[in-house]
């Protein structure tokens, strides 16, 4: 007979694998999300943790999420993303807030 505590772990190795498999899934699907109808170019204030950027002229994924902010005001590597890359400002975009109904 195994060990409760082993079972356990089994259990909870086969949830992490089948979460990791859900979150590669949905990230592949989130590749293909359309640009936002109205952006501006980032600035520097742009850059902080879990912000989405975007770049239009970029092939394939259009988009990065900042995860390690490095140094907000360089072109290049203002930033880390989630793919474990780095990027700047250079050709960065960020979706417009949409006006605030006038009630």
């Amino acid at each position: 007979m195994t060990h409760d505590l082993i079972e356990n772990w089994r259990r909870m190795r086969k949830l992490a694998r089948d979460a990791s498999a859900a979150e590669s899934d949905a990230l592949e699907a989130a590749w293909e999300a359309p640009m936002p109808a109205s952006l501006q170019a980032a600035t520097p204030s742009d850059i902080v943790e879990g912000a989405i950027l975007w770049y239009p002229d970029h092939q394939g994924r259009r988009w990065e999420e900042i995860s390690v902010v490095y140094d907000p005001t360089d072109d290049f590597k203002a930033y880390l993303s989630d793919d474990g890359c780095r990027y700047g400002l250079r050709g960065a975009f960020v979706e417009m807030a949409a006006p605030k109904a006038v009630t």
